[in-house]
C-alpha cells in the first residue's frame, strides 16, 4: 500500500520503469493492447487520498482524432502536440514510447529501440493543437506544387536547379523512375533561360 497523497519521481509497471517527462503509451478501453493506443506525456505521478496511483498526462492527438481528420501531409507516425490535460489510472499505462522531432525521426537509426524486453513505438511531433480553442497550429514549411508540408512516408524528388522539392505525382512522374534519375530540374527551371547549376564548365 503506498502512502496517500504523495509525490514520485518514477513507477515501475509491468517491469518497466517510467519517469516523469516520458512519453507512453495508454490502453483504449475495449480495444486490444497496442492497438492504436494513446499517445501522452507524462506530467505527474502521485497517490490520491484513496492511495490509488494516478497519473496526470498531456495528450499527443493522432491526426485521426482531430476535428479536421486526418490530413494528406501527415505522416504514419505523426502525433500532434498538445495542451489537453487528463488524469489516468497507472494500470491504463501500456508502454514508453519515443516522441520526435520530424528532423530526428529520419535521421533516427532503423533498428526498433527496446525497453525490458518490449519494443518502444516511436512518433514524430511537428505540430500544436489548442484543445479549447480547438484550433492546429499547422507546419509552415510548404513544399511542390500542391503547397503541402512534407509528408516523410511519401517520396519528393529535388530540383537540381532551384533546389526545390516535388512530389513526383504532382509533376507527372513515375514514382519509378526517379532512382535512376541523375539530374532533373523542374517545369519552371527547364523553360529558364539560365544555364543549369550542375552543367559542366566549357573548355
Amino acid at each position: 500500500m503506498h502512502p496517500p497523497n504523495t509525490n514520485y519521481p518514477a513507477f515501475i509497471l509491468a517491469q518497466q520503469e517510467f519517469k516523469l517527462g516520458d512519453s507512453v503509451t495508454v490502453k483504449r478501453p475495449g480495444v486490444n493492447k497496442g492497438k492504436n493506443d494513446f499517445v501522452a506525456k507524462v506530467e505527474r505521478i502521485y497517490t490520491n487520498a484513496a492511495s490509488q496511483v494516478n497519473i496526470d498526462v498531456c495528450w499527443f492527438y493522432r491526426p485521426e482524432e482531430l476535428p479536421c481528420g486526418r490530413k494528406p501531409y501527415h505522416g504514419r507516425d505523426e502525433v500532434i502536440t498538445s495542451d489537453h490535460r487528463d488524469t489516468v489510472k497507472v494500470e491504463t499505462i501500456n508502454s514508453k514510447a519515443v516522441v520526435h522531432t520530424i528532423e530526428a525521426y529520419e535521421q533516427r537509426d532503423s533498428t526498433p529501440l527496446h525497453n525490458a524486453g518490449y519494443i518502444i513505438p516511436e512518433f514524430f511531433s511537428r505540430s500544436f493543437y489548442h484543445y479549447k480553442e480547438q484550433h492546429l497550429k499547422e507546419p509552415t514549411d510548404k513544399y511542390c506544387t500542391c503547397r503541402q508540408p512534407h509528408n516523410p512516408d511519401k517520396l519528393m524528388i529535388c530540383c537540381d536547379e532551384c533546389e526545390s522539392w516535388f512530389h513526383p505525382k504532382c509533376v507527372r512522374m513515375d514514382e519509378s523512375l526517379v532512382s535512376s534519375l541523375t539530374t532533373w530540374r523542374c517545369a519552371s527551371c527547364s523553360t529558364s533561360q539560365l544555364p543549369s547549376k550542375r552543367a559542366k564548365p566549357q573548355a
